[in-house]
């Protein structure tokens, strides 16, 4: 092998060399190496070359010439297997002069790869011949070459122009190793340069837009200019929810757009509840155009605000995030303060009321007052709303803000505020407002805020006491003493109703006047005997007596309604008087009568009979 190369064997490595030294391209110069070795070895009929993956520890074809190339890329051979392997493992030329000694070769290969060569030439070689690619004392591969001429064999001669290739191949392909890594290299820091540049870019927006924001702030521009600086600006619609899902502000990018804000809303407002949210992006589809909508928490877990949402066409880049994300955190620090002068207001309003309803009026009060926009004069009505539930310190905020929204929205002055578990309500009117429009206005405020409160499905329990109208701010105290007595009797007497208004009890103030024992005495000497007879007879005279009195005692509306004939309805009248031994016709007995029943109603399930619990009841119908 140590045999001179001859004029034609230099020629055609000066040409090889020149070709592999034309490229950098490291796939290129493995592919020229196998055209090249096999058109200049006159022996060779097909080639592979093999590349070893340190990584792997394996053996890959990278290119083929003479063979079904999509079948043989697929081989991988481990250091030591086949011909190219022990070339690779023993680090010299081998050469297989027969077609034996390439079968035996084979053998060490699994049945997968046999196949795989197998399929992409259908003989054996005659001979064969593998020279390894080294530099530096490592090899890089295997130049494995075949003949499938019987009568054709490799040389020593063939061997030492391989040798003389392999060597133009390894320096051809470290270079082109080089120049790949240096080109990642560069690549990378194109890649790390352009991020660079993008951050910078970010960072400079953001101070540029946090100190523009943060002037906003100082500068008292309030959060209308936030949102916008945010719409005319960034080119956004924006939308800004406080923490129970109420819009507080909203802002379009242009005036043919603002009608989306109302789509907007409408389709967020199911998902925007007053629990915390990460940023979060949503799409949307409105008037066949899909929207993006990126939504952005306001405050934190300790003192959630609220949420911001920005709705575009296009992608929002992180450039606006960032900015978005700066904003957020200006509107917070404006809520804070709008929350600490409210919570500042409510104290000073709480200790109004407490005076107030004290009943203790002084100039200091009345200049309080005025202030409040409150005229000594005026009509006034007291409403106490009682909260039960859980999460109730946090939820009888969110409870609050529903009720100042629904008073604004209905335009009705007043004043609110939050004490303990309650929540009082000063409705208050001009002096020349009526008593029945009054209490229709506050009848449809609190119907409006019941209706709103049950849409957010919030744990809690609530139960309202209204006082009536009281002309004067020195005579309120008195409205809010009877919706206090309200709120008592709702929780007394376990009414199906959770709102009672003082105007509406009539004569059934008295139940507010006595005690539970008292009541139940009264009841019991009245209609008790009626009572203990129904339950002993398995009769219903008393439903009959309730029926008697709803129609004013006319007999024939009363059989009608009962499916009774007029004979038997008298009968079961006349039944009625014998046991409780009255006469319907004595108006001193009759009122007793009315009034045992009507108190019997509210008491009912609570009563006494002869000590044990009674639980006869009227059907569920009213009570005339």
């Amino acid at each position: 092998m140590k045999e001179s190369l001859t004029h034609r064997q230099l020629t055609s490595l000066i040409q090889i060399s020149d070709i592999l030294n034309s490229s950098l391209n490291i796939n290129l110069i493995i592919d020229s190496i196998m055209k090249e070795t096999v058109s200049v070895i006159e022996a060779a009929d097909a080639g592979v070359l093999f590349l070893y993956n340190s990584e792997k520890n394996l053996l890959i074809a990278q290119s083929t010439l003479g063979y079904e190339t999509y079948r043989l890329m697929d081989v991988r051979l481990i250091p030591g297997q086949a011909m190219a392997g022990a070339a690779f493992l023993e680090r010299k030329s081998l050469l297989f002069s027969s077609q034996e000694q390439v079968k035996e070769a084979y053998k060490t290969l699994s049945n997968q790869t046999v196949q795989l060569f197998n399929q992409s030439v259908p003989l054996y070689p005659y001979s064969a011949v593998c020279i390894p690619i080294m530099s530096k004392g490592q090899c890089l591969g295997i130049i494995n070459l075949g003949s499938f001429q019987e009568k054709v064999r490799f040389t020593t001669s063939d061997i030492s122009l391989l040798i003389a290739i392999s060597h133009q191949a390894a320096v051809a392909i470290e270079k082109a190793r080089i120049f790949e890594e240096k080109e990642h290299i560069v690549d990378n820091l194109e890649i790390l340069n352009a991020k660079i540049t993008q951050q910078n870019q970010v960072f400079s927006r953001s101070i540029e837009l946090h100190n523009y924001f943060a002037n906003l702030a100082i500068e008292g521009e309030g959060l209308s200019s936030i949102l916008d600086y945010i719409s005319k600006i960034m080119g956004y619609e924006c939308l800004l929810f406080n923490n129970i899902g109420d819009l507080i502000l909203g802002r379009s990018s242009n005036k043919e757009k603002e009608p989306l804000l109302a789509n907007i809303t409408k389709e967020l407002s199911s998902h925007l509840t007053f629990e915390n949210i990460k940023n979060s992006v949503k799409e949307l589809k409105i008037k066949e155009i899909n929207y993006k909508t990126f939504t952005l928490p306001i405050g934190s877990k300790q003192n959630w605000l609220g949420r911001l949402v920005v709705c575009s066409e296009n992608t929002i880049s992180e450039v606006d995030i960032a900015a978005l994300e700066h904003a957020c955190t200006v509107i917070s620090l404006e809520m804070m303060k709008e929350q600490a002068i409210y919570e500042t207001q409510q104290r000073l309003k709480g200790e109004f009321i407490d005076v107030l309803f004290s009943g203790k009026m002084d100039d200091s009060l009345l200049q309080k007052a005025k202030n409040l926009k409150l005229d000594q004069n005026g009509n006034y009505i007291v409403a106490i709303i009682d909260i039960n539930g859980n999460s109730l310190i946090q939820k009888r905020r969110y409870v609050l803000q529903i009720i100042n929204r629904v008073l604004k929205q209905d335009n009705i002055n007043g004043l609110t505020v939050t004490k303990n578990n309650q929540i009082i309500i000063l409705f208050s009117f001009e002096r020349k407002s009526t008593l029945p429009y009054s209490k229709l206005k506050v009848s449809q405020s609190i119907d409006y805020f019941m209706k709103e409160l049950s849409l957010k499905r919030w744990e809690i329990n609530i139960s309202i006491g209204v006082g009536r109208l009281k002309s004067q701010l020195e005579n309120v105290y008195k409205s809010a003493q009877e919706a206090s007595k309200c709120l008592r009797f709702i929780e007394r007497h376990n009414l199906s109703t959770n709102i009672l208004n003082y105007s509406d009890l009539g004569v059934h103030r008295l139940l507010l006047q006595n005690s539970e024992e008292e009541l139940e005495d009264f009841i019991y000497e009245t209609i008790g005997p009626l009572l203990k007879y129904d339950r002993v007879k398995k009769s219903n005279l008393l439903n009959t007596l309730s029926y008697y009195l709803e129609t004013g005692q006319r007999n024939a509306e009363t059989a009608k309604l009962l499916h009774l004939h007029i004979n038997t309805l008298h009968y079961r009248l006349k039944r009625i008087e014998d046991i409780l031994s009255i006469n319907f016709s004595d108006t001193e007995q009759f009122l007793n009568l009315q009034l045992a029943l009507r108190m019997y109603h509210y008491l009912q399930g609570k009563l006494r009979v002869s000590g044990k619990s009674m639980t006869t009841e009227l059907e569920g119908r009213e009570i005339y």
